[in-house]
């Protein structure tokens, strides 16, 4: 598989491994979003979220209103996000790098809104797992 461009509104939305950390860490709500994030040195990035409410009025109604959200915090480290990504692919038999999809993200065009992607190196671009051979 080469490079490939689709556009934004096209794009499948694909697992975001540190998110899934978070659920199983905090064992969030039904509806839980991060809201803030940083990176932590070395190796980690703190997360906060909650359950955003619904503006109700102007412009934005409809959109996510985080006034009054109690947020909770959460490290996450890059190793945990590695576990996650390789228990997520011991289950399903796909690729945990491209989620099974056979490429992944190559760069952004934020003028015309296309997104590219190449082939998974870690897969070969097939999707499928990698397996370790026996010693």
């Amino acid at each position: 598989m080469s490079e490939r461009e689709i556009h934004h509104d096209q794009d499948v939305k694909r697992i975001d491994f540190g998110i899934e950390v978070i659920k199983r860490k905090l064992n969030t709500p039904e509806g839980w979003e991060w809201c803030k994030w940083k990176h932590i040195e070395p190796d980690g990035n703190l997360y906060e979220g909650g359950v955003p409410g619904v503006k109700k009025s102007g412009k934005h109604k409809g959109g996510k209103n985080w006034r009054g959200v109690p947020l909770q915090s959460c490290i996450v480290l890059t190793s945990e996000i590695e576990a996650e990504k390789a228990a997520w692919s011991s289950r399903t038999g796909k690729c945990g790098t491209c989620q099974g999809h056979g490429d992944v993200w190559a760069g952004t065009n934020f003028v015309t809104g296309m997104i590219r992607y190449r082939a998974c190196s870690k897969c070969g671009g097939t999707g499928a797992a990698a397996h370790k051979e026996a010693p």
